[in-house]
């Protein structure tokens, strides 16, 4: 059998090198084939095979709102009204994608943020493995700028330095202290590696018809996405896995 498998392939490979044109044209087809498969299969794995990295990810949902034809975003003030009437979920946040420029003494960079509400880390179980989270105060207007950032980014911008909690960083022109550090792999929304609390509070957050907001919400133990789904103006629709 393997000398049947040695004469074979030298036949094949003697073909081949009297084609060179098509031997090219084969190796690039299968390269791209197989290229293009494995993309899938990353995609694939990180969005639908992989588990969550957040503790008991089962019970964490997506919030969205609903009025009329309206699905989507969620405006500040709605929010708070699920808030004060909520008896499904043990949290609830909401927080805002976006992007900032860190500056500094290394080259500018851009990096993914996101700007939250009280309840967000504890609606993914994310807790900070140095440092600390955002304190109830510092998501009041006029409280002073903090951040939470990644391992990631601490790594590879600051070096690991332990120093740097409670020191300045620049972010889009502004000082901003860093308070905490969180892994890696919990980074939510998107790629965020830049976290900064969000005031509801504002003249801009209290109209109800600015929609500018996602929502995350963690479900008590026990509780049943049913319950959660009921009323004409609120309820989760998606799990976020």
């Amino acid at each position: 059998m393997w000398q049947s498998f040695t004469q074979d392939s030298r036949y094949a490979l003697r073909r081949l090198a009297h084609q060179p044109g098509f031997s090219l044209a084969v190796v690039l087809i299968l390269a791209g084939g197989i290229g293009a498969t494995s993309a899938v299969f990353s995609i694939v794995n990180a969005v639908l095979l992989r588990p969550l990295p957040f503790s008991d990810a089962g019970r964490i949902v997506v919030l969205h709102e609903t009025a009329r034809n309206f699905w989507g975003s969620v405006s500040a003030p709605n929010y708070q009204d699920w808030k004060t009437q909520n008896r499904t979920f043990s949290s609830m946040a909401v927080y805002r994608a976006g992007g900032l420029n860190l500056t500094g003494d290394f080259s500018p960079q851009r990096v993914d943020s996101a700007e939250v509400s009280s309840g967000f880390f504890e609606s993914l179980g994310i807790e900070a493995m140095r440092g600390r989270l955002f304190a109830a105060s510092e998501y009041q207007s006029g409280g002073p700028n903090v951040a939470v950032i990644s391992s990631g980014l601490w790594q590879r911008v600051f070096g690991g330095d332990p120093s740097l909690l409670g020191r300045v960083i620049h972010l889009s022109g502004e000082q901003y202290t860093v308070v905490g550090i969180v892994a890696d792999d919990l980074a939510f929304p998107a790629d965020a590696r830049v976290w900064t609390p969000t005031h509801l509070d504002t003249a801009f957050d209290r109209n109800r018809d600015t929609h500018f907001y996602s929502a995350v919400a963690r479900l008590k133990p026990g509780a049943s996405l049913l319950p959660a789904n009921a009323g004409p103006t609120r309820g989760p629709r998606d799990p976020l896995r």
